[in-house]
């Protein structure tokens, strides 16, 4: 950007000992001091003046300088009532020139699901931040985003468990300048074991299971949520220990589980009973318990 400049930079006084001079902006907001001096001949000498502060103000928010950002975007508010379940949203917006918009531009947030807290303005370095809470109406319906809510700020739901939270402010000739962000809603987990239930491990053998962890829609669990499995005889390796990243697709250490249970005992000896648990510790639904399997290991 450009500093601001001052025209002319040397007068001399009209009639009533008074000098005039412009201030042209430039391109970078903040304050800057004018400050005017007198050179003396007779004798040699300098007279300053008191510094006048002038501040320079931001433009209007600009589309290409609108940010919406969340912490995470897998939000647990599905099965959750009472005490409500929340997610921060935070809004950066400055002027064509990258600089933060004036302290107070007001930014209006609104989402289709949930409530959203809204009519926030900017603090001196653009930013502003709102909460979204878990609360009726739930995107549990398969609607897609419709043309006129994109343009106008207001979101409907892609899919079951997806929707948008939208944030706008007025820009230059009075244009919307708007972003959004994207929601997926999960639920409380549920617990699929697509193979087998069964542990029948003969000396020295091994068995492998695999098994599921998903909201009702299929959707991975939150961030944070913590997978353990554990076994009461033999020993038990692979996704045994597994924290849930901010996910949006399922996979491998994400929605699907491997792990394989193996005698660690060579001795020959009596089978012994042995039980999968599955543990899942949620940071917004609690834990919950499952057994992947139950028999012996010899």
């Amino acid at each position: 950007g450009t500093a601001p400049t001052i025209l002319p930079t040397i007068d001399s006084t009209d009639e009533t000992g008074k000098v005039r001079i412009s201030v042209l902006s430039g391109t970078q907001a903040g304050v800057i001091e004018i400050k005017a001096f007198i050179n003396l001949t007779n004798p040699v000498r300098t007279i300053n003046s008191q510094p006048v502060k002038i501040q320079v103000y931001a433009g209007f928010a600009d589309q290409k300088h609108f940010t919406i950002t969340t912490s995470a975007q897998n939000f647990p508010g599905l099965d959750i009532r009472n005490p409500q379940y929340t997610r921060t949203i935070t809004v950066q917006a400055a002027d064509t020139f990258s600089n933060p918009v004036l302290d107070g531009t007001a930014i209006y947030f609104n989402s289709a699901h949930g409530t959203m807290t809204t009519g926030s303005a900017t603090s001196a370095t653009g930013f502003v931040t709102n909460t979204l809470f878990s609360a009726n109406p739930l995107p549990q319906s398969s609607d897609t985003l419709k043309p006129d809510a994109e343009i106008l700020g207001y979101g409907y739901g892609t899919t079951k468990g997806f929707s948008r939270v939208y944030a706008r402010t007025l820009g230059r000739d009075g244009k919307w300048v708007i972003d959004s962000v994207l929601f997926l809603w999960t639920g409380i987990p549920t617990f699929t074991n697509p193979g087998s239930s069964t542990i029948a491990i003969a000396n020295g053998g091994t068995q492998s299971f695999t098994f599921t962890i998903v909201d009702k829609y299929g959707h991975p669990m939150s961030a944070g949520t913590s997978i353990t499995v554990t076994a009461s005889a033999g020993k038990i390796t692979g996704e045994i220990l597994r924290t849930i990243p901010d996910a949006f697709v399922g996979g491998a250490g994400i929605t699907t589980f491997a792990v394989t249970l193996s005698d660690d005992d060579p001795v020959v000896g009596k089978p012994g009973a042995s039980n999968i648990l599955v543990e899942v510790n949620h940071p917004a639904y609690g834990k919950y318990q499952f057994t992947l399997a139950s028999g012996t290991v010899n």
